[in-house]
């Protein structure tokens, strides 16, 4: 699976967004570790965004640390995945209640 930074169409999607994100938290906030806490199924996805990070240079394993720790998939009471980018979240103390 390709690392996309730009969509065909123009748009970006979460690769560059993710991308962005990484340079500007190593670059403008100094960040030495930066944790990503997302459902697990991001998994692959965060490998390769740090992959891509590492390859043109801008995370040195001596100076950085980027990890991701994955969590199971959060569902709403029709058993299908939450979808963050519907607009349709749902407050942390509704979903422990």
């Amino acid at each position: 699976i390709p690392l996309m930074l730009q969509k065909s169409d123009g748009g970006y999607g979460y690769d560059s967004t993710d991308m962005a994100a990484i340079k500007y938290r190593l670059n403008e906030l100094k960040a030495r570790q930066i944790v990503y806490i997302t459902d697990f199924t991001q998994g692959d996805h965060f490998q390769m965004v740090f992959a891509a990070a590492k390859k043109i240079g801008w995370v040195d394993d001596d100076s950085h640390r980027l990890d991701h720790i994955g969590f199971g998939t959060v569902q709403g009471e029709d058993g299908k995945r939450f979808k963050t980018r519907s607009g349709d979240t749902v407050r942390l103390v509704d979903l422990l209640d």
